[in-house]
């Protein structure tokens, strides 16, 4: 850190100041002036006006001699000759200035920049601030910020043993800044590990000490070092009572133990000092990569927060007694072994965005009210009974997680809460009256199984104990059950009057409860009933919901061909699409807190080298994983290819997907292509959120990228590209703005009044390759008004070169096709519902359709959601959703408009 010693000799002034070079700006000539007090030296810029300024100073306050200052000149004065005989002339000007004063002169140091650098001047500059502002930031308990570099200057100017005034100013004197240190209260340290200014250090290489700070509770730490930098920090033990540290740790010892000597992790912990006051303990965002024992030096800490770290297990944590509050967020958590062991009194604990699969450690957490479990990778219901044994749980949020795309999710959830189902804010929100009517019908249903199965007389009576022991398996509660029931009651219940009378009563409680259940619970009878009974219940469950079909709008195929009942054959010959459909487990699995598999995705990219340890941890920290589905265009053909995009500060990459096998193995992948923002022209988004078009520079020209993407993708792009890139996304054009349908753009021949405009659910979803002749840039939207369903299809439209030129010419856009490919009124008649979820992990028969790579088509053509809605009297829809939480707002949607009647 710079101490000026007044330059006593002139050659000593000739080392102090030099101008080492000049640079040509526009309309005139900068000056670089080095300036050098070792160890530390610093540059800055000044121009000719900038010298005459403070020589009309110096010469008014400090006689100094008019003459010194080479003239201004007026012609002439860009010459290379004229430049450098004026650079040696102003270097003798302030070598001169330099010599003659033994204090420099606050026009001069403020000239040379003193106050950015030298410890006397930061803290006079300090002294002076706080002079006016000190007692009001006391007084008032506001945070202060020391840099450290300011800290440095106040350790450094207090072993100076010198006047505390350095200058005739009295509001500089240094007693000023002693004064406030000592009453402060609340302190934030940020450093840097960049070069401060223009100078040849960097903050965080300077060493500096806590012990003048006497009254401090609160210390927060920012990108600071701990562990050889930071000095009397156990000065602070008696006094601290809450503490944050970030980006600053690879290991909480750094802090806890910076200024104990000798020291051991195998030194038995009660031997280390600890912090007995501290309450409040903030160690997010930093390098952790483990819970280390001396987080026991916080033996009375409530609350603690150690997210956005690289922890894998959590320990060390048993003898936090009083530990109330506990945030594991966004870690590399797998495993939750006998937690409560651990915790034995939290009331919040907080593991969203880890890889949590098994809940089982969560089970004896009884004193637990809050738990955050969002954006983690539980799949299984069943998992979700561990938490019905926690008396006081009041928050539960499980968003994101693949369990949630389940059919009926809340329900069954609820169903497993049980007795505290009416009161848990369950994912932000409490039960409605709806979903409570719902746990009622289902906790019925789940009686009558029970009376059933106790009339059933099983093979063994192990088995009649398992039944009734065990009672309803989650993962097939409730209407997998249901269905079940009905197979094997099928006779008994329809062959007695009254007990096909209670069921059909059954079946319609349900069918008021709305959403998807009783359409589903349609779908399971249809498959266990015979067909007469079948076609009498179909007809109970519609009276009053449907009319006898008598339209004549376009339909997406004929029934006639196929059975009365869709096989299961048919089910898998029309649910495979060729319009590509990531499955939930991949996206789920490989996403942007994957590091492992970004790291993987860095390494693949061609002919640029890179260091993983340093440069690329940079930019996985901030990386992003999108899954899109690149749609490529040559003059002959089109196609789509499956894409892992990689979104990065300075653009993002393309990696092609050649294999993926299975789910613990990464996907094998081919670099295509990097693409720099700064070649980036313009984004366009599409409709619905369904794709996104970038216009790239490519050679001499540009170049169109169009990435299909689904919502969530969609809405995590946007939000990238106008945070890091700063580009304002233009919308294509768009029928289908702020939820109304602009008929007048879109292609079909039946009168367009109809149709009600207002649609009430609106996405992009795929087709089945039997019933479409779908092209790679043909695009399906599904919407529900309250009088129809349409189907619609978009052309992407790529201009040739002449067509961008005329749009160009005459300011306008060539507009994509949109053309209604189905329309159906929401009141037809529903003969039969099927709901088809692909299992990519199963071998899946595709054999009438070749692609490149076997497992890519098992695992993109022929995954998602299917939903196959069969009206009366031959109309059938197949549409694929890209989850099934999508699929169940379109049948929730669907329902509520055939009830506007």
């Amino acid at each position: 850190m710079a101490v000026y010693i007044p330059a006593s000799t002139w050659e000593r002034a000739r080392e102090t100041v030099r101008i080492i070079r000049s640079e040509e700006q526009e309309n005139f000539t900068s000056y670089i002036i080095e300036f050098s007090v070792p160890p530390t030296k610093w540059t800055l810029s000044r121009r000719y006006k900038q010298f005459a300024e403070l020589h009309e100073k110096m010469t008014k306050q400090f006689a100094v001699n008019k003459s010194l200052l080479p003239p201004k000149k007026l012609l002439g004065n860009r010459s290379e000759k004229f430049i450098l005989q004026r650079q040696k002339e102003l270097e003798i000007y302030l070598q001169t200035l330099v010599y003659m004063f033994s204090q420099l002169p606050e026009p001069l140091a403020l000239f040379l920049e003193l106050p950015k650098y030298e410890i006397r001047y930061i803290t006079a500059a300090l002294s002076e601030m706080l002079f006016t502002e000190g007692d009001s930031i006391i007084r008032n308990g506001k945070p202060f910020t020391f840099t450290a570099l300011q800290l440095n200057a106040i350790s450094e100017r207090l072993k100076l043993g010198e006047a505390t005034c350095y200058s005739n100013n009295p509001k500089q004197d240094l007693a000023h800044l002693v004064e406030f240190v000592n009453k402060l209260k609340h302190l934030l340290i940020v450093g840097s590990n960049q070069p401060h200014e223009a100078c040849n250090f960097r903050p965080n290489g300077l060493t500096y000490e806590l012990s003048m700070f006497k009254s401090l509770e609160i210390l927060e730490l920012s990108n600071c070092r701990c562990d050889t930098k930071l000095s009397s920090v156990g000065h602070l033990r008696p006094l601290l009572k809450s503490l944050t540290i970030k980006k600053t740790l690879d290991a909480l010892s750094e802090f806890f133990l910076c200024d104990t000597l000798h020291w051991s992790p195998t030194t038995d912990v009660q031997s280390w000092p600890t912090w007995n006051y501290v309450t409040h303990a903030d160690f997010s965002d930093n390098k952790l990569s483990k819970i280390d024992a001396s987080i026991k030096l916080l033996p009375n800490v409530q609350h603690l927060d150690l997210s956005h770290n690289f922890i894998h297990k959590i320990e060390n944590l048993e003898s936090l007694s009083d530990l109330s509050v506990l945030i594991l967020s966004h870690n590399r958590i797998s495993q939750l072994d006998s937690l409560h062991t651990y915790l034995g009194n939290i009331h919040v604990l907080n593991l969203s965005s880890n890889f949590i699969q098994s809940l089982h450690g969560l089970s004896k957490l009884f004193s637990v009210s809050e738990l955050i479990l969002e954006n983690n990778r539980i799949s299984s219901m069943s998992e979700l009974k561990h938490l019905s044994q926690l008396p006081c749980l009041e928050v539960l949020n499980l968003l994101n997680n693949p369990v949630t795309f389940t059919v009926d999710y809340r329900p069954q959830l609820l169903l497993i809460l049980n007795s505290i189902a009416s009161e848990i804010i369950l994912d932000g929100q409490k039960a409605t009256e709806k979903e409570i009517d719902t746990v009622s019908v289902l906790q019925a249903l789940q009686l009558a199984r029970r009376e059933t199965y106790s009339k059933i007389k099983p093979n063994s009576e192990d088995t009649r104990t398992r039944i009734l022991e065990n009672d309803m398996p989650v993962n097939d509660f409730p209407f997998q059950s249901a269905s079940s029931l009905l197979k094997q009651e099928n006779n008994s219940l329809i062959g007695n009057t009254n007990e096909n009378v209670q069921f059909r009563h059954q079946v319609e409680s349900l069918r008021k409860v709305g959403g998807s259940d009783w359409l589903r619970l349609l779908n399971e009878m249809h498959c266990s009933a015979s067909k007469n009974e079948d076609e009498q219940v179909v007809k109970d469950c519609d009276k009053g919901e449907g009319t006898s079909s008598d339209t004549t709008f376009p339909s997406v195929c004929s029934s006639e061909s196929y059975s009365e009942k869709l096989s299961p054959q048919v089910c898998n010959a029309i649910t495979f699409s060729n319009e590509i459909s990531y499955p939930e487990w991949l996206i789920n699995h490989f996403d942007s807190d994957n590091e492992e598999f970004k790291t993987d995705l860095l390494c693949k990219r061609e002919n640029d080298p890179i260091d993983l340890e340093h440069s690329t941890q940079i930019e996985l920290l901030h990386a992003r994983v999108l899954w899109v589905v690149l749609v490529k265009t040559t003059e002959c053909s089109r196609s789509e290819i499956p894409v892992c995009m990689l979104v990065l500060n300075t653009g993002f990459m393309l990696f092609q997907l050649k294999k993926c096998e299975n789910r613990e193995e990464f996907p094998d992948f081919q670099h295509l292509r990097t693409i720099f923002v700064a070649n980036v022209v313009s984004i366009f988004l599409g409709p619905c959120s369904a794709y996104i078009e970038f216009e790239v520079r490519s050679g001499n020209g540009t170049e169109l990228l169009t990435m299909l993407l689904n919502q969530v993708s969609a809405n995590m792009s946007v939000s990238e590209v106008q945070t890091l890139y700063r580009f304002n996304l233009l919308q294509k054009y768009n029928p289908f703005l702020n939820s109304t349908l602009n008929l007048e753009n879109i292609d079909f021949d039946v009168p367009k009044s109809m149709i009600s405009r207002q649609f009430i659910f609106g996405q992009r979803v795929c087709v089945s390759k039997v019933l479409h002749k779908c092209e790679h840039d043909v695009l399906h939207y599904i919407f529900i008004t309250s009088s129809h369903l349409l189907l619609v299809e978009e052309k992407l439209h790529n201009p040739k070169p002449a067509e961008k030129l005329l749009s160009k010419l005459i300011s306008t856009t060539v507009k994509p096709q949109f053309k209604v490919c189905t329309l159906i009124s929401v009141h037809t008649n529903i003969k039969q519902i099927h709901l088809k979820d692909i299992d990519c992990d199963k071998d899946y028969d595709s054999t009438d359709v070749e692609f490149y790579n076997k497992e890519i088509q098992s695992l993109l053509y022929a995954s998602g959601c299917w939903l196959i809605l069969e009206f009366e009297p031959n109309t059938v829809l197949c549409v694929n959703f890209y989850n099934c939480k999508q699929r169940n707002e379109f049948l929730n949607a669907f329902l509520g408009a055939r009830k506007q009647r």
